[in-house]
């Protein structure tokens, strides 16, 4: 039987018939390039026993095999998905609460067959069950051998539309987010008839209509489609009050709505009331959308365009900077604020994944956005949440102004992601910040890319999903820029000149020269030692004076430990928690903050591959902001989804920003696995010198 990485490695091999080098295997599926070659043999394997054909290898190179049969191989993986229902126990509590929410009502025998588990396994599942169904203010009934949900109908829509939609997420190949494995998953959970239509015509809507949705909006109506005629056939319409429907039905997205209804009413053979095509507008008003030729939309709202003017010069005050182009940034708001404002109001908010990292990254961007657009909020009468306000906060990092200001030379990139929003923005800023030289003629999705060809001019492709050959050069990044992706653009892209810093760094390595001819090799060690401790400190006051700077207290000696044993999470937070408590950093609460928040968020904890970060609100019980760094003498699987981990980063946040630098600096530093195996050999002692000295901290 095939674990999930392995189906999940088949599952990048088969996305585009293209070859991919074990390196980029295992950066995708967070894990060593040993544990990818000793996962090839083990597929071959399997491929063979299924009387399919291997995979085709040349050194460090993999790839499907050209005469593979992709519908089977489909077929034989989701037959292998079910056969690993009872390894991964969130899987399958999430599979028996959608089949449960469909069928309305269904015997435990019945979904134990449809599962194949056994009908013990379905009995044990219910309280995780009625725990998750709890949450939307539903109830499990189980009524002798049946079970049922109690509750209003249209919180069994949401609750059912989210399990799907997760769902897909979980089984998608999510480091991409691409379109087609997302539907590709759906199929395996709904009608496959009836998702291949919607997607034709969400295509038609899109191409009439000259827009495009994100990936996560995309995949919202298309749920929402087929959810709909489903809840139509079984005559579940869902109402809508008059004054509400009045409201949409003023929306110029209700026409779309309508003509979209009424096409699959033709194919399908329903009808769609004026209520269920008012929610589908709401699914169309609360999608983010890219315009490509047109933006009418964005002329019709006068008062939203003077008060993102008026809310940019607060972001350049805060900032204490000067955006070069407050036209470019304006649109690119208003395309993204003027669908986020109908989310809200119909309490639909998106979430960012990538909401932690860009705190790490642009702290000081993120609060000047947030106090910023209090106006907007006030006059509107809602409330951004930080998952909103980091897509916001993302349009200003990526137009932060460079130093250089001269644009001859410059090299000429086109950014691609998957949807031409989102991580494409946090991309640019990155890279601002790391180069220079360079000039972005246009960030697009993957499906513009042929089209961009043949209209634009550049020397580069920068991308962050798998692109088929384009005939040039071109670079696949993560959105955060790892140190193989700065290593890699290094060669196309001129670096910045990072700060004075560096060039005071250069000024102890010749120090350490001179002491090493005058004196004894651990005389010279213990010089070099104290002198790199005191001017890390001194860097750090001046860092301060910048405003830039860490807050050496938030990582304390006492705050690194060495951990030799395996223990389950929960053991694992205790144990880091420890130094925190002991020095009255935190209170005991604040541990079982982090254990609730995990419960329900689980894929918080990870910020990189191989590092953990257990971290929540303050809510009081945080008394000073602080680190612990734990260093795990055995790799540690805290959840099939995310990989083992060898490092923990535990925060303790006082507020929302006073800890930001020096985490930022201190995950750069860990979220090189060399560097973390070498201070893995090292007293705890010296691993804070050299987190001191190499993390500027």
């Amino acid at each position: 039987m095939l674990d999930r990485r392995k189906i999940e490695l088949i599952k990048i091999l088969m996305h585009d018939n293209s070859f991919h080098s074990v390196a980029s295997l295992a950066r995708n599926l967070a894990c060593s390039q040993r544990t990818i070659r000793n996962d090839l043999p083990i597929i071959d394997a399997w491929l063979g026993e299924k009387g399919l054909p291997t995979l085709e290898r040349s050194n460090a190179i993999v790839g499907m095999h050209p005469r593979l049969d992709k519908d089977r191989l489909v077929g034989e993986l989701k037959r292998e998905n079910q056969k690993t229902m009872d390894e991964f126990p969130d899987a399958r509590t999430d599979a028996m609460t959608r089949l449960i929410l469909k069928k309305g009502r269904i015997s435990a025998h019945t979904l134990a067959k449809t599962l194949n588990v056994s009908f013990s396994t379905v009995i044990a599942n219910i309280k995780p069950i009625s725990k998750r169904l709890e949450k939307y203010g539903l109830k499990l009934e189980r009524n002798q051998s049946f079970l049922s949900v109690l509750g209003d109908e249209n919180f069994k829509r949401r609750a059912y539309l989210d399990c799907i939609r997760e769902s897909s997420k979980k089984q998608a190949l999510t480091h991409y987010d691409d379109l087609d494995e997302r539907i590709e998953s759906l199929k395996s959970m709904m009608d496959e008839e009836m998702v291949d239509e919607a997607r034709r015509q969400i295509d038609r809507l899109q191409e009439t209509q000259h827009f495009e949705f994100s990936v996560e909006s995309y995949i919202n109506i298309l749920i929402h489609i087929v959810l709909a005629i489903q809840r139509i056939r079984e005559d579940k319409v869902i109402e809508i009050n008059e004054t509400e429907l009045y409201r949409i039905k003023a929306k110029g997205e209700y026409q779309d709505a309508v003509e979209l209804a009424c096409l699959l009413s033709k194919k399908f053979n329903v009808t769609f009331t004026e209520s269920e095509t008012a929610y589908l507008t709401y699914h169309l008003l609360g999608a983010s959308v890219a315009y490509r030729e047109k933006d009418e939309s964005t002329q019709n709202h006068p008062e939203l365009d003077e008060e993102l003017e008026r809310m940019i010069g607060r972001v350049e005050k805060n900032l204490n900077l000067n955006f070069p182009d407050h036209l470019k940034i304006k649109k690119g708001l208003l395309l993204h604020i003027i669908p986020a404002i109908e989310r809200i109001r119909v309490d639909r908010p998106v979430e960012n994944p990538l909401l932690t990292k860009f705190q790490l990254s642009h702290g000081p961007v993120f609060e000047a956005v947030r106090i910023a657009i209090s106006e907007i909020e006030v006059n509107h009468a809602l409330t951004f949440n930080d998952d909103e306000l980091c897509y916001i906060a993302m349009h200003f990092a990526a137009n932060l102004p460079s130093e250089s200001s001269s644009a001859h030379g410059n090299v000429r990139i086109l950014l691609v992601c998957s949807s031409g929003v989102g991580t494409s923005q946090l991309l640019a800023s990155r890279l601002s910040y790391f180069f220079e030289g360079y000039e972005i003629v246009d960030i697009v999705s993957k499906s513009r890319v042929n089209e961009c060809l043949q209209k634009l001019e550049f020397d580069h492709i920068v991308t962050t999903v798998p692109l088929k050959s384009v005939g040039m050069r071109m670079s696949e990044v993560t959105p955060l820029l790892s140190d193989v992706d700065i290593k890699k653009l290094s060669e196309v892209l001129p670096r910045r000149k990072t700060d004075e810093f560096d060039e005071n760094n250069g000024i102890l390595e010749e120090f350490a020269a001179i002491v090493n001819q005058v004196t004894d090799q651990e005389t010279a060690a213990r010089i070099m030692n104290e002198v790199s401790v005191r001017f890390s400190k001194q860097t750090n006051k001046h860092k301060a004076g910048n405003g830039r700077g860490a807050v050496p207290s938030i990582l304390f000696p006492q705050g690194i430990v060495k951990i030799q044993r395996s223990m389950n999470l929960e053991g694992l937070i205790e144990e880091c928690a420890q130094p925190l408590l002991a020095s009255d950093r935190i209170r005991p609460e604040y541990i079982r903050q982090l254990k609730a928040h995990y419960d329900e968020h689980p894929g918080w904890i990870m910020i990189a591959p191989g590092i953990a970060m257990p971290h929540a609100y303050n809510d009081g019980n945080v008394l000073q902001a602080s680190i612990v760094v734990a260093l795990l003498e055995q790799r540690f699987e805290i959840d099939h989804r995310f990989g083992p981990i060898d490092t923990v980063v535990m925060l303790a946040p006082y507020d929302k920003t006073s800890h930001v630098n020096t985490l930022t600096h201190l995950i750069e530093l860990l979220s090189v696995e060399k560097t973390r195996d070498r201070l893995r050999k090292l007293t705890t002692s010296e691993v804070y010198d050299v987190i001191m000295k190499e993390g500027w901290l």
